[in-house]
């Protein structure tokens, strides 16, 4: 509970500054109430062979399944310095089960507990967040749970599933100044020493400045998560992340760019050891003017992966809630996640593990082409190669350690939109990855001469209406 003391500082301060602005102002001008209410229904059929393995149908990545996420969304503007929202979600599977979201994905995870069909209609609350304007200050202060994004989302990214968050907006002559602190996970007490509680925050300084056609931005972010810090041999993580951005134009082309650096300390508890964390990321694109019907976009990106070498090191680059979904079928649907995360099945009891990794252990390269037949008819191509940055040994049938490279293969991916107007959409997705040397004997294990045996090419198709209004 250690934002608590943050939390009662900022209200002492926002009091007895208010108090003398405020003393004796009356009703007259006050602006009428005003409240906007949207919604928005995606309904989506897919069918996924993901798992690299044709002979079989169970693989943890395969789906054929529809779905729906419903959105309802409530807007406020009861005075001129005073805003907020309410945004109510349900992802409906149909299986009358409870299910919970995760943070990066929206993806839900049925729990073990049975639910009736009213109950399993409910819907939770993804946003609730107030947002004041002060009138004796170029501040604003927005708390509550909301979408954040730092930079690309390479760092964070919680614009899918929210989290709470506590964030003032300053607005100098010079720069712009974001402040604040978020919640991944709030324990209920202190555990004992002074810098020792049951919370996962993370703390953060964001600075932009826009200078002609070009967006420059930089931000630190402090990450300390002590969640698992009484269980042994749970550990106590604490990081600093670094990054640089800028996003513009120069001439005819867009670009957009991040770097991003990041340091800190696994703490073992329970007799396990320490492990030092050092990993980087960056990623860069640029979009050239349309030609004709097709507009062209390049990209390269890459994260730092973890030596297996290194036993009380971790080179990778391990952010705590990364969203940049740069390729669909290998980051979006889990494919990263499985193969290629340090973090599978690992997390603290209050942040899961990142079921987006970000850029951990990979190296991209994407030529995108959008096209645009007409106001009703659009969509992308994209070709994407795929590497790891460090090798991840695997073991053969005589127990020996085994490489097999770290060439992850290539992705096409296939995008169609109709969009009928702004209250309907259908989308299409295509997507097909040719794996690379990565897989082998990865998926299918090793014959009887102890030779590694190809991965099968995966696919997945996915099918989206959307309704708006």
């Amino acid at each position: 509970m250690r934002n608590f003391t943050v939390f009662a500082v900022v209200g002492l301060l926002l009091v007895s500054c208010i108090g003398p602005v405020f003393a004796g102002e009356s009703e007259k001008g006050a602006q009428s109430k005003k409240f906007d209410l949207s919604g928005k229904m995606l309904y989506r059929g897919r069918m996924y062979n993901l798992d690299f393995n044709d002979d079989s149908d169970e693989g943890s990545l395969n789906r054929l399944n529809t779905y729906g996420d419903l959105t309802l969304t409530m807007k406020f503007n009861p005075t001129e310095n005073v805003s907020g929202c309410f945004e109510f979600y349900k992802q409906v599977y149909g299986t009358g089960r409870a299910q919970y979201n995760t943070i990066q994905t929206g993806e839900t995870v049925s729990g073990n507990w049975a639910m009736n069909e009213d109950e399993n209609w409910e819907m939770t609350l993804m946003q609730a967040w107030g947002k004041v304007e002060l009138p004796f200050a170029p501040v604003s202060l927005k708390i509550g749970r909301q979408p954040l994004v730092f930079g690309n989302g390479l760092y964070l990214n919680t614009g899918i599933s929210k989290t709470f968050a506590m964030v003032a907006d300053v607005k100098l002559p010079a720069v712009g100044l974001r402040i604040g602190t978020l919640k991944l996970y709030e324990g209920l007490r202190e555990k004992g020493a002074a810098d020792d509680h049951d919370d996962a925050d993370i703390n953060f300084v964001c600075a932009k400045k826009t200078v002609g056609p070009h967006n420059l931005g930089a931000f630190v972010a402090l990450h300390s998560d002590l969640s698992s810090a009484a269980l042994a041999p749970g550990f106590k993580r604490s990081t600093t992340n670094v990054g640089v951005t800028a996003k513009g134009k120069a001439g005819p082309v867009s670009y957009k760019a991040e770097f991003d650096y990041m340091t800190g300390k696994d703490e073992g508890t329970g007799g396990a050891a320490d492990v030092d964390i050092a990993g980087y990321a960056f990623m860069a694109g640029v979009g050239l003017p349309p030609m004709g019907l097709f507009k062209v976009g390049l990209e390269v990106g890459m994260g730092s992966g973890d030596d297996p070498e290194t036993a009380d090191k971790n080179e990778g680059y391990i952010p705590p809630g990364p969203f940049y979904p740069y390729a669909w079928a290998y980051e979006y649907r889990f494919i990263h996640w499985i193969w290629n995360s340090s973090r599978f099945g690992q997390g603290t009891v209050g942040v899961k593990e990142a079921l987006a990794p970000g850029l951990e252990n990979t190296t991209y390269l994407k030529a995108a082409a959008g096209w645009k037949l007409n106001k009703w008819l659009s969509g992308a191509e994209q070709l994407i190669y795929l590497m790891a940055a460090q090798p991840k040994p695997i073991t053969d049938n005589n127990g020996a350690s085994f490489d097999p490279g770290k060439n992850i293969g290539i992705e096409i991916d296939t995008i169609v939109n109709c969009t009928i107007n702004k209250h309907f959409s259908y989308q299409f997705i295509f997507a097909y990855v040719l794996p690379g040397d990565f897989f082998d004997g990865r998926i299918k294990g090793f014959d009887a001469a102890n030779s590694p045996i190809e991965a099968d090419n995966a696919w997945g198709i996915r099918s989206q209406f959307a309704f708006g209004f």
